[in-house]
């Protein structure tokens, strides 16, 4: 029985860096997708000005450096929050 512990228990530390392999897979993948995600949200032709533009980037966090944005994303993930509804530039709640 002992060895069955052990074993999960090692199963579980090694979990521990494939998700944070995955996530950061999935992160970068994210980040190197061409195109601007707000101007994707909104369509092809926003009627929004530069500063309305800059003001969705800030606040869904684009302008903040990658490690703080990956981050964000891996604590997003670990609260099961894995999407964003861009429509109201706030946290989908379903």
């Amino acid at each position: 029985m002992a060895n069955f512990g052990r074993y999960v228990a090692t199963r579980i530390l090694l979990a521990v860096p494939v998700f944070f392999g995955v996530s950061l897979i999935a992160f970068i993948i994210q980040k190197i997708t061409p195109g601007d995600p707000v101007l994707t949200a909104l369509g092809i032709e926003p009627n929004l000005t530069p500063a309305q533009l800059a003001a969705e980037r800030e606040i869904l966090g684009l302008n903040a450096p990658a490690y703080v944005q990956y981050l964000k994303f891996v604590e997003r993930i670990l609260q099961g929050n894995m999407e964003i509804v861009f429509s109201s530039t706030s946290p989908s709640r379903h």
